[in-house]
């Protein structure tokens, strides 16, 4: 293995005004690359560690389909059931069609929540969510909050089109009533504890928000308009709302174990079994009707991929002029965090950085860590 190149380019990222930057890859349970680079904050010039957190955001929704993906493994959640077996406010949908509204013909299934073609959006900002969280104080809960947003018609038929939405945060309901547990507390059990990661977390204690790196933004996308985040945008003000969608905070050393249970086979580092093979196997083959396909590559322009049971799914090698095996597999976050689990060669990829708005870090940095991962690791495809 040769990580020189991707150490050179790794190194020279806060020179393109990514203050701080943080990247592990593991194969078969160890470490074969890790570094840091920056600062946690420029203005304080506090150097980036390795016990930094970063909010994870849409990173999330990677431990929520697991945790899905557990509970259909174990045969307590149907992956063809309607959602409304689980949540009865989601019986009955309407679907916008032009200027009008009718009725669904097809029911809205866990597997659609899972794959992003229920028809939902990612606007919160209705009355139905509004209402409820009047009603509580600021205090609604996950389901509450979920059961509101059912009110709300959908974009289009359940299984037609794939748009990027509010789904995980609808399953992370789903698993709450199936778990019989709150969202964070089966995370926790099914992920966090058995493979020892101690500084994930839905809740962010003052600890945790003192080990909490500054987060930036590039103002209109410009590296050059660095500014800090100087408040808390949420999209729900509500404490007891957790969500499926991003709501994690978590740190390089925690992520990655996850990861890298799922590129060995569902078996973690200590040897806990997450998943079985199949069922990831199930999860990162493409679940997208051609229309659905074409949709994910237009929306979210990520040549060579489709989408799978909560996840990007390499299918078209060929169509991304690099290296990479149908199947590999993952996500990323708003503030350019990056995940990639790779089951044929049991190798997985974890980079935090924590800007908003910096649209290079994924159409530029994490394809050329990718790039230069698969070719430190001789695997060309």
């Amino acid at each position: 293995m040769d990580f020189g190149k991707l150490e050179t380019y790794f190194s020279h990222l806060p020179d393109i005004n990514i203050p701080g930057a943080d990247l592990a890859v593991y194969q078969d349970h160890k470490e074969v690359f890790r570094s840091l680079v920056g600062y946690a904050d420029l203005e304080t010039k506090t150097p980036l560690t390795a016990e930094h957190v970063f909010r994870m955001f849409s990173c999330t929704k990677v431990f929520t389909c697991i945790c899905a993906l557990r509970l259909i493994e174990e045969g307590k959640l149907d992956l063809d059931a309607e959602v409304s077996r689980y949540l009865p406010a989601f019986r009955n949908m309407l679907v916008r069609d032009g200027e009008s509204l009718r009725p669904a013909i097809a029911p809205v299934r866990v597997w659609n929540l899972m794959s992003m073609t229920a028809g939902l959006d990612y606007d919160m900002n209705v009355p139905s969510v509004q209402k409820v969280l009047e009603e509580t104080g600021g205090k609604a809960t996950t389901r509450q909050i979920v059961d509101a947003l059912a009110e709300k018609p959908l974009r289009f038929e359940p299984g037609t089109h794939f748009f990027y939405s509010l789904c995980h945060d609808v399953l992370a309901a789903v698993i709450e009533v199936v778990s019989g547990k709150r969202f964070s507390d089966y995370v926790n059990e099914v992920i966090c504890e058995p493979l020892g990661m101690r500084r994930t977390t839905f809740h962010p204690d003052a600890e945790d928000l003192r080990a909490m790196a500054t987060r930036y933004e590039w103002q209109g996308g410009d590296p050059r308009n660095l500014r800090p985040v100087t408040e808390e945008k949420r999209r729900i003000s509500s404490e007891n709302y957790e969500s499926g969608g991003g709501g994690l905070c978590s740190c390089v050393d925690d992520y990655i174990k996850a990861l890298d249970a799922m590129a060995c086979g569902g078996v973690g580092w200590n040897g806990y079994r997450l998943l079985k093979p199949e069922t990831i196997d199930l999860a990162r083959r493409n679940w997208m009707c051609p229309a659905a396909e074409w949709d994910v590559a237009i929306d979210l322009q990520n040549r060579g991929y489709s989408y799978g049971l909560g996840f990007r799914t390499l299918q078209h090698p060929e169509h991304i002029a690099s290296r990479g095996v149908v199947g590999e597999f993952g996500w990323g976050g708003a503030a350019g965090a990056y995940a990639v689990m790779e089951p044929e060669h049991h190798f997985s990829i974890c980079y935090v950085q924590h800007v908003m708005n910096c649209g290079y870090a994924f159409t530029n940095v994490q394809p050329t860590i990718r790039e230069l991962t698969y070719e430190a690791l001789g695997i060309h495809g």
